[in-house]
Order: C-alpha cells, then sequence, then structure tokens
C-alpha cells in the first residue's frame, strides 16, 4: 500500500547499470547489475554462492556503484 504509484519516469537506472543496495535490510549485500524493470520495480541480479539471484526492489533502495 505505501508503494509509489507506477509511471513513466520512477528511476534513472538503465539495463547492466552496476549498483549497489542502500536500504537497511538489503545494504550488507554484494553490488549487481540492473537487469530490467516494470511497474516501478527493478530486477537487480546479484550473484550469491556462485549463482545468480535476480532480486526485485524500488528505485529508492539501490544507487549507482
Amino acid at each position: 500500500m505505501q508503494t509509489p504509484r507506477p509511471g513513466k519516469a520512477l528511476h534513472h537506472f538503465k539495463t547492466g547499470e552496476k549498483v549497489r543496495f542502500i536500504d537497511d535490510r538489503l545494504g550488507r549485500w554484494p553490488p549487481g547489475k540492473i537487469a530490467g524493470g516494470a511497474d516501478g520495480k527493478l530486477t537487480v541480479e546479484v550473484e550469491m554462492m556462485e549463482r545468480i539471484v535476480p532480486i526485485i526492489v524500488l528505485p529508492h533502495q539501490i544507487e549507482r556503484a
């Protein structure tokens, strides 16, 4: 209920761009790359335990690395 409504330009991230997590719960996760986005949310691919794990985040939870 408290997530922002989807719009045309809710973020300025591009696919393949390196980002890191800044949110309190996700802040200690390794950096990743933007894989895509829809409905105001972004998918970040992070390498953990020798696998690529997709994580869905909001734009305010990440910043450019």
